[in-house]
């Protein structure tokens, strides 16, 4: 370090908030390699339930209450107010249709700024069967391949949710690095989406 008559400036402070804690409930058929990858990430509470537990909940006017729930590769019936990582399985949302599937994909753009992104490069991603999804103009394409949009996100009001047009064992991602930090991008993204939703 050189020496200079000022040395107050030769330092800096970056005042970071503390890291919520989050609650993630993970919803699906009982896949091993989501339900281990999520369960490992550092949150204050991971719960799991099947697809009619949560529709029944949802019916019942009582959803259930998480910060963050994580489909794998089941739609619920209905998505009440809240935040959602979704895989495979197109979720029930206004504007955004499915209408078949796609084989053989790769991802030709991704917008890396995003937050999801941070660490998890999807150069080597290839996807060997994903659901074909129309989306409106409320969503934005993440990632997409020459067939159609592989990852959306949307964000209204009291809804949001990041999409994945495929289950990750129909492809090559769970023996990437960027599969983990994904998803660890995308919990924590959608954990601080909006204003926090209470569900009593």
């Amino acid at each position: 370090v050189e020496d200079d008559a000022l040395r107050a400036d030769d330092a800096a402070l970056a005042v970071v908030a503390p890291a919520k804690r989050l609650s993630v409930l993970l919803v699906g058929s009982g896949g091993f390699i989501l339900k281990t990858l999520v369960e490992g990430l550092p949150v204050e509470r991971f719960s799991t339930m099947s697809v009619a537990e949560f529709d029944a909940a949802v019916a019942e006017g009582k959803p259930p209450a998480a910060d963050v729930v994580v489909f794998d590769g089941v739609a619920a019936k209905k998505l009440p107010p809240g935040r959602y990582l979704a895989f495979g399985a197109a979720p029930a949302l206004d504007g955004l249709s499915a209408f078949g599937e796609h084989k053989g994909v790769y991802a030709r753009s991704v917008r890396e700024e995003h937050p999801v992104f941070r660490s998890a490069m999807l150069d080597e991603l290839f996807v060997s069967k994903m659901t074909a999804v129309q989306a409106d103009r409320s969503f934005q394409v993440l990632a997409e391949s020459p067939e159609g949009p592989m990852i959306l996100a949307l964000d209204r009001a009291e809804l949001h949710v990041v999409y994945v047009a495929f289950d990750p064992l129909d492809s090559n991602w769970p023996f990437q690095r960027s599969f983990v930090n994904f998803t660890a991008n995308a919990v924590e993204h959608l954990g601080r989406a909006g204003d926090a939703i209470a569900t009593a």
